[in-house]
């Protein structure tokens, strides 16, 4: 049976997309789960906010960009604790910085649409389940050694708990959806 993937930026979409291959349809970036159809089923995948936000910040972030905001903002943790810093990410890079809850709105909401909402944090595991559940057997999750990195690989080294907690309040309804979920 083949599954509808609402890929939310910088959660493991594409990897699961790639390791479910035609068992898995995945969605653009500019559908959220409210303009999906209800068949076929809907699997998505939710991150902590915080671990997200760094892998989005080192997916943009290079230094010798000619940008001035980077300037102003040299490390995560400068970009963290300035909330102008955050609007412009999210403006400037757009979907990787948007909230998970543009694209699934509340818990309620993707509980009620999505026949499984699989966490990065355990994605392994969430993709046994439902790889097992569609019969998609002989997929495997790629190799970690193939690019594929930890998602909370350097999150704690990176910011410090002064700017997690910044982040960690700037997407404060991430975090209720999360304990939705």
């Amino acid at each position: 049976m083949a599954m509808s993937l609402l890929h939310v930026p910088k959660t493991g979409g594409v990897a699961l997309a790639a390791a479910l291959g035609r068992h898995v349809v995945r969605m653009g970036h500019d559908m959220r789960l409210e303009d999906y159809p209800l068949w076929p089923p809907i699997i998505t995948i939710v991150r902590d906010p915080v671990a997200r936000w760094v892998s989005a910040w080192d997916m943009t972030y290079q230094p010798n960009r000619n940008i001035p905001e980077y300037v102003r903002w040299p490390t995560a943790n400068d970009a963290a604790l300035d909330p102008e810093a955050l609007a412009w990410l999210e403006s400037y890079w757009g979907r990787a910085f948007w909230p998970q809850c543009y694209w699934l709105r509340d818990s309620k909401f993707a509980l009620s649409r999505c026949w499984y909402v699989a966490h990065t944090e355990t994605l392994d595991e969430d993709f046994a389940t439902i790889r097992d559940a569609i019969g998609a057997m002989g997929c495997e999750m790629p190799a970690r050694t193939s690019g594929r990195r930890n998602a909370n690989q350097g999150v704690k080294s990176i910011l410090t708990p002064v700017a997690e907690t910044a982040i960690r309040a700037h997407y404060h309804d991430d975090y209720a959806l999360l304990r939705g979920l």
